[in-house]
């Protein structure tokens, strides 16, 4: 991705395509799968997106360890019974 962010290229992932608007490039992407695949963001881009719930201080590395701070309630004896599967077919 650094490449990219110094080229200042343009990512359109509905349009499958990425343009390289300095150079009047565009190029098509064609699909190996149709599996959903996740965008890369920076920290500014996500701060900027999502102001209220980022917090000013990024903290470097994983959060330290605590302790759970929830309960669930089972009521003794009763059948909880079993969720189907949940998926995401393939379109």
């Amino acid at each position: 991705m650094p490449f990219l962010k110094q080229q200042e290229a343009i990512i359109e992932c509905g349009g499958l395509a990425i343009d390289f608007t300095k150079f009047g490039i565009r190029i098509n992407c064609t699909p190996a799968s149709r599996h959903i695949r996740a965008v890369v963001v920076t920290t500014e881009q996500r701060k900027n997106q999502h102001q209220k719930i980022v917090p000013e201080f990024m903290p470097e590395g994983l959060l330290p360890l605590r302790k759970p701070n929830y309960e669930i309630s089972l009521i003794l004896e009763k059948d909880l019974g079993t969720l189907p599967t949940y998926s995401i077919p393939e379109t």
